[in-house]
C-alpha cells in the first residue's frame, strides 16, 4: 500500500478536528464524541480552548457524529450575591470534518438533545426537547450531525441545498 493514499475505493480516511470552550467554576464538563456509535474520544474538557482531533476510516455511506456532554449537575450553578451566576458550560467553537469547517453547516444540519436537569424543568415549564444548530452546550445531553461519505461531496451537496 502507498504511504500517504488518503482513499481505497470504498472509504475514506478522514481527519476530525474540534475546538471547545469550556468555562467552569467547579468541574470541567466531560464528553464522549462518537461515530456510528464507535467512540473516538471520550474526556474532560479542562482548558478554556481544547482541540481534539482522530482520525478514522469510513465506508462510502452515511454516518452519524455525536458529542455526548456530561457531568453537568445542579451543583456546578451558583447564584452569587450579586445576582449573577457561575455555571459550567460548553462551546463547540469549530468543527471540521476532512479539514473542512462545517461549523456554518452544523447551525442547519444538527440537532442538540438537552438533557434538562429536573429542578430546571420545573422553572422553565415550556423547554423544547431538540435545538437545530445549538453549539453552545449548557445541559447535558446529545449533539448529532449526520454526513456522509466521500465528505466533500456531502459539503458540496448541502452548499447546494441538496442534502436529505
Amino acid at each position: 500500500m502507498l504511504t500517504g493514499v488518503k482513499y481505497s475505493m470504498e472509504s475514506e480516511k478522514i481527519k476530525f478536528e474540534f475546538i471547545f470552550i469550556s468555562e467552569y467554576w467547579n468541574n470541567p464538563p466531560y464528553i464522549d464524541i462518537s461515530i456510528d456509535g464507535s467512540i473516538s474520544y471520550s474526556g474532560f474538557i479542562e482548558k478554556k480552548i481544547s482541540k481534539v482531533v482522530f482520525y478514522k476510516s469510513l465506508d462510502f455511506k452515511k454516518h452519524k457524529l455525536c458529542i455526548s456532554r456530561k457531568g453537568k449537575t445542579d451543583n456546578e450553578t451558583k447564584i452569587l450575591e450579586d445576582g449573577t451566576f457561575k455555571t459550567q458550560t460548553l462551546t463547540l467553537k469549530t468543527i471540521k470534518i476532512d479539514n473542512i469547517n462545517i461549523r456554518n453547516l452544523a447551525w442547519h444540519y444538527s440537532m442538540f438533545y438537552p438533557e434538562y436537569s429536573q429542578s430546571y424543568r420545573d422553572e422553565n415549564p415550556n423547554l423544547t426537547d431538540a435545538i437545530q444548530g445549538e453549539l453552545v452546550f449548557g445541559h447535558n445531553g446529545l449533539w448529532e450531525y449526520q454526513f456522509s461519505s466521500p465528505h466533500y461531496y456531502d459539503v458540496v451537496n448541502k452548499v447546494r441545498g441538496y442534502a436529505q
